[in-house]
């Protein structure tokens, strides 16, 4: 599933993860309690009842982040997951790839950050030039 975070700014955070629990037919309880955990971990737990549209860039990149593996997916794609991020949020970010990695998730992950990709990257893979 690819987000635009903008496309849900009138919803509110829990609303969001609600919607994104339904999409992925996850129990409510099963949601709150990852949602409980993510938003505490990413500490973004105060604007759960916030409106989107309202949050700061890193909040929203933390929102998106949470939705992407709310769902325990096995294949996870994420481009610029750093952008917006605090420097304590980043390294959070990187060690959650990497227990998901350890866990046996396939993760695709494209950035600019090419130090901080080879602390948890396995293989890489560097595009020098788009045509």
């Amino acid at each position: 599933m690819c987000l635009n975070i903008n496309l849900f700014a009138s919803l509110k955070v829990n609303e969001f993860f609600e919607f994104i629990g339904d999409v992925h037919r996850i129990p409510a309880s099963v949601v709150d309690n990852r949602v409980n955990y993510f938003s505490e971990l990413f500490d973004f737990s105060e604007y759960i009842t916030e409106s989107i549209g309202t949050l700061s860039k890193g909040n929203r990149q933390k929102v998106l982040i949470t939705s992407s593996i709310i769902h325990n997916p096995d294949v996870l794609f994420l481009d610029e997951p750093h952008n917006g991020l605090d420097a304590n949020s980043i390294i959070i970010l990187q060690e959650v790839i990497s227990t998901l990695a350890l866990k046996g998730k396939t993760i695709f992950y494209c950035s600019h950050l090419l130090d901080l990709i080879e602390k948890i990257s396995t293989k890489i893979i560097i595009i020098e030039k788009v045509i």
